[in-house]
C-alpha cells in the first residue's frame, strides 16, 4: 500500500503558493491512482478582500471548491471530502447534497 501524505490542503483558494505549479499528486502517481486516498476540505473562503475568511458552505462553493481541488491534486476524483465549517445560514442538507 503506498501511503501519500506530503501535503496538506489548509484552504480552498487554488493557485497562490508555489507547490501549487508542482505536478499534482495523481500525476506524479500515474498508474498507481488506486493504491491511494485523496481527502481534501472545504467550508473557509479565504479569497475575499482584506483577508478576511468567510465560512461558505453552499452548493455552488462547495462544487468549485471540489473542482479546484481536482485539478491541483491531478485526479479525477476525491476518495474523502470534508466539510471544514458549517455556516449557520445554508442547511446542512443542502451542503451535504452539494455533488462535485
Amino acid at each position: 500500500m503506498l501511503h501519500c501524505s506530503r501535503r496538506k490542503e489548509h484552504h480552498d483558494e487554488a493557485g497562490t503558493t508555489r507547490r501549487s505549479h508542482r505536478a499534482g499528486a495523481g500525476t506524479r502517481l500515474h498508474g498507481r491512482r488506486d493504491e491511494v486516498q485523496f481527502a481534501t476540505k472545504a467550508g473557509l473562503d479565504f479569497t475575499t478582500a482584506r483577508g478576511k475568511v468567510v465560512i461558505r458552505n453552499d452548493p455552488g462553493y462547495l462544487k468549485a471548491a471540489a473542482d479546484a481541488s481536482l485539478l491541483r491534486l491531478g485526479t479525477d476524483r476525491i476518495d474523502l471530502y470534508y466539510l471544514h465549517r458549517v455556516s449557520p445560514e445554508v442547511p446542512l442538507e443542502d451542503s451535504i447534497g452539494a455533488r462535485y
